[in-house]
């Protein structure tokens, strides 16, 4: 067993520069996805059965498993940043309605993203199963090109939480409004139409 504290000091540092950050940003968001929690606690429950007395005598290999169960939550934690942050609101926004929007770069410039975000993901989840192992060194490989969805998150959030973004959706539901009443004034007209003319003849 290591007593000098570098394994405690190895999971430390990973979980506070690497998963830590993407946490804060779940909580900040009000959501808090439970496969994240799972991945943790297996974590910190196989750091407390190897090191029962805490005082950091805990062996590297044990170490090296512990950060396995974070790096996967960290994994999982970009994965769903992925699907619900971009997309989500790449569902939400790509759509007719918005399509005068900037001069109509609007929706160009959302579809340029997504493709790009989209590109990204699935060469980090290629580069996740190239790597194999979950203690090998590629895992560095992962997490860098993960962390290059941050900006397109940033994007897309700041497109969702647009003042244009908002005026379009108001006149999207004006519009669907319209169309509903203007659909049910027809039915009605028809049918009284169909009532009237059935009396004439």
């Amino acid at each position: 067993m290591s007593s000098d504290g570098s394994s405690y000091r190895k999971i430390r540092d990973f979980y506070i520069r690497q998963y830590r950050p993407l946490y804060d940003h779940f909580v900040t968001n009000g959501e808090l996805p439970q496969e994240l929690h799972a991945e943790v606690a297996a974590a910190f429950d196989h750091l407390f059965r190897k090191s029962p007395d805490g005082e950091g005598s805990l062996d590297p290999k044990d170490a090296e498993k512990v950060i396995a169960h974070i790096k996967r939550a960290t994994f999982d934690a970009f994965k769903m940043m992925f699907k619900r942050e971009i997309r989500e609101q790449y569902d939400r926004l790509h759509t007719l309605t918005y399509a005068d929007v900037d001069n109509g770069k609007f929706l160009p410039d959302v579809a340029k993203a997504w493709n790009d975000a989209k590109a990204i993901a699935i060469e980090a989840r290629n580069l996740e199963t190239a790597a194999g192992d979950i203690d090998s060194d590629g895992w560095h490989a992962v997490f860098a090109k993960w962390n290059e969805i941050i900006p397109y998150v940033e994007k897309f959030s700041s497109w969702a939480a647009s003042d244009k973004v908002a005026r379009m959706r108001a006149k999207g539901k004006r519009g669907r409004f319209f169309n509903i009443m203007w659909s049910l004034a027809l039915t009605i007209f028809g049918a009284v139409l169909g009532v009237v003319l059935g009396k004439m003849f």
